[in-house]
Formats: C-alpha cells, structure tokens, sequence
C-alpha cells in the first residue's frame, strides 16, 4: 500500500515542479501590458499657474494644478494620501468619460502623487484617473484655462 502512493507521489511532484514554472512564466507573459507614455512627464518647477481644483477620488481629495511653461501645458496632481486603486492611470480627453476611457483620451502615464505630466496639444478639456486593475474610472475633472 505505501510502495504504490511513494510512486505516485513521486510523479506527482515531477509533474509539478514541470508544470508550475510553465504556468507562471505563462500567466506573467499573458499579463496585458501599459499603454505607451504619449507625453513627457516633467517635474514642476518655475511654471505660470493657470488653475487649480480639488477633486474627490475614492473618497480623498486630489489636487490638480494646471501650469503653463514655454513648451505648453503642464498638469500636476498630488493628494496628501494614497489612493486605494490598483494600477491607477492618468488620461487627458477631449470630452468627459463616465464608463470608461474613450479611445480619443490620450495616455499621460501612471499615476503617482506628486507628478507632473505635459498635456497633449489637441485641446484636451478633461482629465481621467483610471484604475486599471478595477477597469473603471476613478476620478474625472475638467481641465480649467485651456486655450
């Protein structure tokens, strides 16, 4: 009795450890991938303010800043806490969103407080924080002094 589960045990673990590093190296490469960055970020420094608003994302209030410099529009976006969203993602539009981003939105990159992103020149009127891990849109604000 014990000579026969050994034997399948044995082949149980060969099977395994095949199978789990194939599946893994798998689910990894399966993974959807970013969108590519459209436009530069760039850190705020010596900028023109244009507008500022507060927005609320989940709950906590997001600051949005829009600054004009030499090359255009610049937006920068901090919160005083983290925002409870996975994979959260930063797009500008020309129209609002309320489903979902819209295929004429325009990637400015991954969200992290305190970033600065250079804002598209085809007249974008709104900003759109996604999560992509919720596949929803967590945060939508118009873009204030756009010209």
């Amino acid at each position: 009795m014990i000579q026969p589960l050994r034997q399948l045990h044995r082949r149980s673990f060969l099977v395994l450890g095949i199978a789990l590093p194939v599946l893994f190296v798998n689910g990894i490469v399966s993974r959807p991938s970013l969108p590519k960055t459209a436009g530069a970020r760039t850190m705020a420094g010596e900028f023109a303010p244009v507008t500022e608003q507060t927005v609320q994302a989940n709950g906590f209030p997001v600051r949005l800043s829009t600054v004009r410099d030499r090359e255009g529009m610049v937006l920068h976006i901090s919160s005083p806490s983290a925002l409870n969203a996975p994979d959260l993602l930063v797009y500008a539009s020309p129209m609002e969103s309320r489903g979902a981003v819209t295929d004429n939105a325009t990637f400015l990159g991954e969200y992290a407080p305190g970033n600065s992103y250079r804002l598209p020149n085809d007249r974008a009127q709104f900003v759109i924080l996604y999560s992509l891990g919720h596949q929803e849109i967590v945060a939508s604000a118009p873009l204030g002094g756009r010209q």
